[in-house]
């Protein structure tokens, strides 16, 4: 099994020693150096193999295996190789090197196809940078505009269309870029679950039918500044205080909507001045509400909402709420998922159909093109994370059922 994967895992031992630090895992945050290295060692990798390169605004990358009829529309595998930080092997890269190992079987076995195949790398997908995410899909559908680039900054301030430019790209030529979905036939995404559902039920693929989608908000709480010794209990402004009674209010909204697989994190907590013997004045939240239930998302958004009013109100700070993004789930292809659902019968491989609670360039993809999004299992769950692991027999089966729906798709 080791000698199929020769080649997959050389690529992928390659791009992770890329931002990988021991004890601390994998980080390649969007558009740092990091990242831009990984992108030219993927570029090489593309072009050696014989493949067309196109780069757009926003830095996706499509590698092109030109099939025959140059007419026909073309398939489109890929995923996204920026991480967390201190994340994972397998988040995003998985996909695209599980592409390429797709196009080295074909190329390999002079595998005819009508249809040209792409491989494509989209940029920033994680919001870990910018607190925006999956902008290569969303700009290559045309979901975002230029001023959605200059909205979005780091924690330095730098915004994503600042950053493009800093790194060569021409955001400003963002239209130019739309894919054109008459020429795209289907998208498939390969990815780890980054749940324990596959894994518990010993199920090696997940085929999705429905994606969550992200409501982010930045909440802004402003109290009052105070000596920590001489400032009374009774008198306090205490930023930190009422932050701390949000980020409860926020698990238990979370609570209330499980039952709808709706889920609420608050994801980051900054306190201003942040010193031991000073009240905080100032505290800033980030809470990311994700499911696959509008109506549910919605009425955690309220509730959500309606504690910050009410925390505000009773220890008399100042409350500000920013809505970063906010997105509808979306369903994917029932004709796909029948034709995966076909190919992982005709090799007898055990499947589940199922949701994803993570969000994937699969998402936005979707809204536009015929795409699936296809699981194998993470060992214990566990993503974002330096432990994140899978089986080296499950990377095996997904590509294989990979392989054959592309090929199906390419006829």
């Amino acid at each position: 099994m080791i000698n199929t994967l020769e080649n997959f895992l050389n690529n992928m031992d390659k791009i992770n020693s890329i931002g990988f630090e021991e004890g601390q895992g994998v980080t390649r945050l969007a558009l740092s150096k990091e990242d831009m290295k990984a992108r030219d060692c993927l570029i090489r990798i593309f072009k050696d193999m014989g493949l067309a390169v196109k780069i757009d605004s926003v830095g996706n990358i499509r590698a092109i295996k030109e099939g025959r009829d140059k007419n026909l529309s073309s398939v489109m595998v890929g995923s996204h190789i920026d991480t967390v930080p201190n994340g994972g092997k397998f988040d995003g890269l998985l996909g695209v090197v599980a592409g390429i190992e797709v196009l080295n079987r074909m190329i390999k076995k002079n595998t005819p196809h009508s249809r040209s195949i792409e491989v494509v790398i989209f940029s920033i997908e994680e919001s870990s940078r910018f607190n925006f995410s999956t902008v290569g899909s969303k700009a290559m559908t045309g979901k975002i505009d230029v001023e959605d680039l200059k909205l979005h900054v780091d924690e330095n301030g730098i915004s994503i269309y600042e950053a493009l430019i800093d790194r060569g790209y021409n955001p400003n030529n963002l239209k130019k870029y739309i894919i054109n979905p008459q020429k795209i036939k289907a998208f498939l995404e390969l990815h780890i679950e980054q749940g324990p559902i596959l894994e518990k039920e010993n199920i090696p693929i997940g085929i999705v039918e429905a994606i969550a989608a992200p409501i982010r908000l930045q909440i802004e709480l402003e109290g009052e500044e105070a000596h920590s010794g001489g400032c009374p209990m009774n008198m306090r402004k205490d930023a930190l205080v009422a932050a701390s009674e949000i980020i409860l209010g926020v698990e238990e909204v979370g609570n209330k909507e499980a039952i709808y697989k709706t889920v609420t994190t608050t994801g980051n907590c900054r306190t201003f001045p942040g010193a031991i013997n000073v009240v905080p004045g100032k505290a800033e939240l980030f809470v990311d509400i994700r499911g696959i239930d509008g109506e549910s998302m919605r009425r955690a958004l309220k509730g959500i909402n309606n504690c910050i009013y009410n925390v505000s109100k009773k220890r008399n700070i100042k409350s500000h709420v920013k809505v970063l993004s906010r997105e509808e789930p979306v369903k994917c292809s029932e004709n796909m998922i029948k034709l995966i659902k076909s190919i992982c019968n005709k090799l007898n491989i055990r499947h589940k159909i199922m949701a994803s609670g993570a969000g994937h360039d699969t998402m936005n993809m979707s809204k536009v093109v015929p795409s699936a999004l296809i699981f194998i299992p993470c060992k214990g769950g566990i993503s974002h994370n330096m432990k994140e692991d899978v089986y080296l027999e499950h990377i095996k089966t997904g590509i294989d059922v990979l392989y054959e729906t592309v090929l199906e798709l390419a006829k």
